[in-house]
């Protein structure tokens, strides 16, 4: 079940879902993960300061506060040392996720990523595109690819850029599926799409290196920031 996506609110079966999730988060647990919920408001951030995370784990007891007695929807972990060196390598633009996958099959990096999304493939409300790896060389939390935002997309005049890959490690808090409610803005799931906590595979640092070499290939980098979307309204709230 770990993984499993969940309704925006309401009940699966007969339990709420905050237990539902708790089950998920304390399963999170097991494979070494740090669970740290994600706030309620749609913003991402972390329930809790979270510095301490990166160095201590949270007690069950702890975590049943957040999710049966807090109601918590959300599942995220703390990227890094705490996690035995987890990394999440993020598309943020389903295009790029798409563009890449084709160069890295291209240049014979695609049973890298056939491994990769063995162990953990989820996608998100947004339309990101999350892989977890570990690796025994990780980074703090860098942008890999990025471009200028288009004007239906900027939310104030400096809010200039547009992520297009990025990474979070030492540092760094993913929110993982089945996170949903009031998570994301648009109380839509993060969904597993394959493998598990449980099955995140090790990478080697010479394979992590590969990857990132790929995005910053001349080609590679030419056709990402020609990304462009399509003008368009907003998401929907809750």
């Amino acid at each position: 079940m770990c993984g499993a996506a969940l309704p925006a609110s309401g009940h699966v079966g007969r339990e709420p879902i905050s237990t539902t999730v708790l089950k998920e988060a304390l399963a999170v647990g097991w494979p070494g993960l740090c669970v740290l919920p994600p706030k309620e408001d749609g913003s991402k951030a972390p329930l809790v300061k979270w510095k301490e995370r990166q160095s201590k784990r949270p007690a069950a007891e702890q975590m049943r506060r957040w999710y049966v007695e807090g109601g918590s929807s959300g599942v995220g972990v703390v990227c890094g040392r705490i996690d035995r060196n987890l990394e999440l390598f993020e598309f943020d633009d389903p295009t790029a996720y798409t563009l890449f996958k084709d160069a890295a099959t291209a240049v014979g990096l695609g049973d890298l990523i056939e491994r990769i999304e063995a162990g953990y493939l989820e996608d998100t409300p947004g339309g990101s595109v999350h892989w977890l790896y570990r690796c025994e060389e990780i980074a703090i939390n860098p942008t890999l690819a990025r471009r200028p935002k288009l004007p239906d997309e900027m939310s104030d005049p400096e809010d200039k850029i547009k992520v297009l890959i990025e990474t979070r490690g030492e540092g760094g808090y993913a929110i993982l599926a089945p996170s949903g409610g009031r998570v994301y803005p648009t109380c839509k799931p993060y969904r597993l799409l394959n493998g598990g906590f449980d099955q995140i595979v090790t990478i080697t640092p010479q394979d992590r290196a590969n990857l990132w070499a790929l995005v910053r290939r001349r080609g590679v980098t030419r056709v990402l920031l020609a990304i462009v979307r399509q003008p368009r309204q907003p998401p929907p709230a809750c």
